[in-house]
């Protein structure tokens, strides 16, 4: 009996952490990134969307480039993601301090402490949570004084949106 009820309990408590887990997330949470090509078309152009339940939405954007003149034009892909992988998300946004970044990172700025590199990708971060929204333009030609992207912590926030989403899965 005691056996029975000690067991009862583990999943009881089991179902109250999953449950609050889940709660985590502030239900107006949307977190969306733009990945823009660079200018030579090489890497694919896409926008990713997560919302607060897990539910993703995937669109690749066709570009034109000299090699490929008429792009094939990719339909949206919807996907789930576990509320427990948003909140991983939402951690990682407040790690970076993403509300209190600029807006804007690219050489029009004039921001880039290790000047700009030119025919890099750019990409467009923004998150929206407990009623408030921002959203940043990083360039990656900005760079520091070491010559890497600038700054990293954006860097990092957008391969950190790409693993956890899987965006690869989608990539033609």
């Amino acid at each position: 009996m005691a056996k029975n009820l000690t067991f009862a309990f583990l999943v009881l408590l089991a179902a109250l952490s999953v449950s609050y887990g889940q709660s985590s997330v502030p239900t107006d949470t949307v977190i969306k990134m733009h990945r823009f090509s660079e200018v030579f078309g090489v890497r694919p152009e896409y926008e990713v969307i997560v919302t607060a339940d897990g539910t993703v939405t995937f669109k690749q954007i066709a570009v034109r480039s000299p090699d490929n003149p008429h792009p094939i034009v990719h339909e949206p892909v919807k996907s789930k993601i576990s509320v427990a992988t948003v909140a991983a998300l939402v951690a990682e946004f407040e790690r970076v301090k993403f509300f209190s970044l600029r807006d804007r990172y690219s050489r029009t700025e004039g921001d880039c402490p290790g000047g700009y590199m030119y025919d890099f990708i750019a990409t467009e971060i923004s998150m929206t949570v407990n009623g408030k929204t921002k959203t940043i333009f990083h360039d990656y030609g900005c760079i520091d004084k070491d010559r890497s992207t600038y700054p990293a912590e954006l860097e990092a926030l957008a391969k950190e949106i790409d693993t956890l989403v899987n965006t690869k899965q989608w990539l033609k």
